[in-house]
């Protein structure tokens, strides 16, 4: 590479194919095909309109332009030819791609440009909606505007960009334009995870961006596993330092066989710089090569070397991270400081062992994996009993295996040996471990506390991600106890910290458990909203498993303030990507939501359907309460379709789950469905209902109303209007309860109108079918007329058969 460089002004294009690494993973030769014939489309539109590709990288095109309006001409063009293409294609043909453009001042250097401006367009691109082009502002004040539909995206937020961007949608035509309003498009901006800012109150903030490559290993294959382990503690310790935004390590792995070039690899990350070199391993000794190259324009900052051994890695650590946050004029935080003098371990053999164990563990898939992965922990602390980071992995690996109590035992262990070196580092993270095993042990209160005690320890660490993880476990423990509030509170203070470190799939994760809390607080409006920032992070981070999860969380919100619209809207994308999973529960998932969309429809016998294989992956995946609550569920459609005997047995199958595996929060609900059943087949009555409802007195009416609606049928089916009057309005208190929940009017009066059960329980009352009881008589004792089977009511005059 030389040194000459020069700088000038161009038109920026950055084009890629949507859901390209898809296409590779289903079929590599089709996805090859579509690729070439994607290519021929492009290339000579982009010569033809006087642009000039400057490369390739995979599936991405990278060009420029000497005027913005033949970039603009030239992506219009293309665009069209792909539209008019896919609209005469199966599915699996379409090509869908994504153009940004941009202008500015480039830095020119061996044929390739550099400098901010082509970060920003990269950026610009991959906010760009599928099939769509999108502009900045340099772009839109160049062109004549009048002569094309553009509609503003609002100021956008770019990923370590330091100033937020105003961006354009730039429409095909103005038919696309008419059918797309301005609303539409903000919703679709939440759903794609673009982060419109107020440019008003916006404060801007000097950002550093590092991508690190993984370091190429020089030595024996067999030392892999150590030159993971290092890279994995260089990578978290820089990236809580404060100023910094660093991928994670498995950026870093992601990106180890490809053969991308650097530039588009610092594209691909989203970082204006990047560190590569190599290590090398022998015996005891370890050796590091490194560079700091800087994107923006091309040249390769420093070189160094850094040696140390195995039982000195902190020592190693500290050096690279000091010098690199030295050449940024970074002040180097007191924890930092710490890393040289804060051994894991001395003992070569233990930390080998310990190194093994936690790349086994990032890989581990099966039960067996994870008993080895525990004795390669256990043999590290054997050697080295004082190894706290051994015992907390071997707590964290027993918790994975289901094995709470010997989890909670070694941490208390490793709390005591931490508490003894008077190392608060290490007392911080067993706590947190702790807390998290509490969490997953359904021990709230233990995990609230542990937690606490963890967080006041971490406040004065700074270190942001531990702090993040601690304020996230304790969000969790208040959602186990109830309090909603707090949880919301605390989750609130994670999402913050996150939002500085400026980790998306940290920031998915939360926006998504803050969903969970709305959720759990029965306030689907904002639960939703939350969903669907949660959706826009991991659909930017192409994330299609956890996009899948979402979109069932959504169905689900939809569902309860009944708009089968939506929910109908989003358990389909949720189908569509679940195919590519073999996930028992979360077919269960989407078979129950089916189940309750086809039952507002009144469609019973497809909601039964549904729920009949719902309960059948539940079993696969043996996750219990999913089980119990689809039972539930089918016991009453069974009721309310007149299918005593099925729901009967259903009833009967749920009692035995409970007591088998001891799941107290469904007890009341199933033994009160016997009740229910016991009345309508006239086995009890109205003393037996009375006592029932002073048992339903105990419980919050929220939680249940649909008890309540079926008590008040019950009494009204025995003739009991009074009981029966009081039990409705009872459910109907229960559903208003929920309504003032959820925020916004609007949508309140929404879920009041809608909700299927609010629907049910504010029609008239009425008792139950029944098409299945038997008559236990001959002869009418009445008028005499001839009892017909399976009928409780004589034909003759319709009395009672008893």
């Amino acid at each position: 590479m030389t040194n000459t460089s020069k700088q000038r002004d161009v038109t920026i294009m950055f084009t890629d194919i949507v859901g390209y690494s898809a296409m590779i993973g289903k079929n590599e030769s089709h996805a090859l095909k579509l690729l070439d014939e994607h290519n021929q489309t492009i290339e000579p539109t982009i010569k033809s309109h006087h642009g000039r590709i400057i490369k390739h990288i995979g599936d991405a095109i990278f060009a420029e332009f000497d005027s913005p309006t033949d970039a603009v001409d030239a992506s219009i063009i293309f665009q069209n030819k792909f539209k008019e293409r896919n609209s005469l294609s199966r599915r699996e043909d379409h090509i869908q791609i994504r153009v940004g453009l941009h202008k500015g001042e480039v830095v020119v250097k061996d044929n390739d440009l550099f400098g901010n401006a082509v970060n920003i367009g990269s950026r610009i691109e991959s906010i760009a909606p599928p099939g769509g082009i999108a502009i900045s502002s340099e772009i839109q004040n160049s062109i004549d505007s009048y002569s094309y539909s553009i509609r503003s995206m609002g100021h956008v937020k770019l990923k370590n960009i330091k100033s937020p961007q105003q961006v354009y949608k730039l429409y095909l035509d103005k038919n696309e334009f008419d059918a797309e309003s301005e609303n539409e498009l903000q919703q679709s901006h939440i759903e794609r995870g673009i982060d419109i800012i107020d440019p008003q109150t916006y404060e801007e903030n000097e950002i550093i961006s590092i991508g690190f490559l993984y370091l190429k290993n020089l030595g024996s294959e067999d030392d892999e596993y150590f030159s993971y382990g290092i890279q994995e503690k260089l990578i978290s310790e820089i990236r809580a330092v404060t100023g910094l935004s660093v991928p994670s390590i498995q950026n870093a792995v992601k990106y180890k066989e490809n053969n991308f070039p650097i530039s588009e690899i610092a594209r691909r990350l989203k970082v204006n710089n990047i560190i590569e070199g190599s290590i090398s391993i022998h015996n005891d000794d370890i050796n590091i090569d490194i560079s700091l190259l800087d994107i923006d324009s091309g040249v390769e900052m420093w070189v160094k070397h850094f040696d140390g051994k195995k039982n000195t890695t902190g020592k190693l650590i500290h050096s690279i991270i000091y010098s690199i946050l030295s050449h940024f004029e970074i002040e180097i935080p007191n924890r930092i400081s710490r890393i040289k003098s804060n051994e894991r371990t001395e003992d070569p053999q233990a930390l080998e062992k310990y190194m093994r164990g936690f790349q086994a563990m990032e890989v581990a898939k099966s039960q067996d994996d994870l008993e080895k992965v525990k004795n390669l922990f256990k043999g590290a602390f054997e050697l080295d009993i004082h190894f706290i980071d051994a015992h907390a992995q071997y707590a964290v690996t027993c918790s994975k295996l289901g094995n709470f109590e010997e989890a909670e035992s070694i941490l208390k262990k490793s709390l005591n040996i931490a508490e003894k070196n008077k190392d608060e580092e290490s007392m911080a993270y067993v706590f947190n471990l702790m807390g998290f095993i509490y969490n997953s042990w359904n021990k709230y209160d233990q995990a609230k506390y542990i937690f606490k005690k963890g967080l006041e320890i971490q406040l004065e660490l700074d270190d942001r991600i531990q702090e993040s993880k601690i304020l996230n476990g304790l969000s969790g423990a208040y959602n186990g106890i109830g309090d909603s509030n707090l949880a919301k509170d605390y989750q609130l203070r994670s999402i913050r910290l996150k939002e500085e470190i400026g980790d998306e799939q940290l920031l998915a994760t939360s926006y998504a458990s803050l969903g969970n809390t709305y959720n759990l607080a029965m306030d689907y409006s904002k639960s939703t909203n939350w969903y669907l920032s949660a959706l826009g992070k991991f659909t930017y981070l192409k994330n299609d498993y956890q996009r899948m999860k979402v979109f069932i969380l959504l169905t689900n919100n939809y569902i309860e303030l009944g708009d089968v619209f939506r929910a109908r809207k989003y358990i389909d994308e949720a189908q569509g990507i679940i195919r590519n999973f073999d996930e028992p529960l979360f077919l269960g998932m989407i078979c129950t939501y089916l189940s309750k969309i086809y039952l507002i429809n009144g469609k019973t016998d497809d909601s039964i359907d549904e729920l009949v294989q719902a309960i059948e992956y539940f079993q696969v995946a043996d996750s219990r309460i999913s089980l119990i609550k689809a039972i539930y569920e089918l016991c009453i459609i069974y009721i309310l379709s007149n299918k005593l005997k099925k729901a009967t047995s259903q009833q009967q199958n749920a009692s035995r789950l409970i007591k088998k595996y001891n799941i107290k929060s469904f007890e009341f609900k199933i033994s009160f469905l016997k009740d229910i059943m016991d009345c309508i087949e006239q086995k009890i009555g109205i003393d037996e209902l009375q006592s029932i409802r002073l048992k339903l007195e105990d419980y919050p009416r929220e939680a249940f109303y649909i008890e309540w609606w079926l008590l008040a049928k019950s009494f009204y089916q025995l003739d009991d209007e009074k009981n029966a009057d009081e039990c409705n309005e009872i459910a109907q208190l229960g559903i208003k309860i929920i309504s003032q929940c959820i925020s916004g009017g609007e949508i309140r009066e929404y879920f009041l109108d809608n909700n299927y059960y609010s629907k049910q329980i504010s029609m008239p009352l009425s008792g139950y079918t029944l098409v299945e009881v038997v008559s236990k008589v001959e002869f009418c004792p009445n008028c005499g007329q001839k009892a017909l089977e399976g009928f409780a009511f004589c034909s003759g005059c319709g009395n009672k058969l008893t």
